[in-house]
């Protein structure tokens, strides 16, 4: 499982402060867990998002899933499974899924900050 979370952020403000701010978020909830309101909400932003992919491109999003259940699960009836497994979360299980795999040692971070292979002269000779 691959989770990925991208930040855009002001010159000025360190990466440490960033990552900070991150693993405070993640602390809480691997120490907390969620209430019922914040899931709820999760739970329909979720709903949204995935009939917005799934109606995307004239029904392409539909097809995109259905072909990937088909290949990567051997079922793609399981499409209409999804909102019943969603439903199943509960505050518990985020926080035991938070304790398990967002750790600092299961992660990678990379920065990318603007203009900084401008005094690279390996880049400059390549443009």
């Amino acid at each position: 499982m691959l989770w990925l979370a991208s930040f855009i952020h002001d010159a000025d403000v360190p990466e440490e402060r960033i990552l900070a701010a991150i693993d405070g978020v993640i602390e809480s909830v691997q120490n907390d867990a969620v209430d019922m309101e914040t899931l709820e909400r999760a739970q329909v932003k979720w709903r949204s998002s995935f009939y917005n992919d799934v109606s995307a491109t004239f029904g392409f999003g539909r097809a995109d899933l259905l072909a990937s259940l088909a290949l990567f699960d051997d079922n793609p009836d399981r499409i209409n499974e999804f909102e019943a497994e969603i439903a199943k979360v509960t505050p518990e299980l985020i926080q035991k899924t938070a304790q398990e795999y967002l750790r600092s040692s299961n992660r990678t971070i990379l920065v990318l900050e603007a203009g900084a292979g401008d005094d690279d002269p390996e880049v400059a000779a390549n443009d």
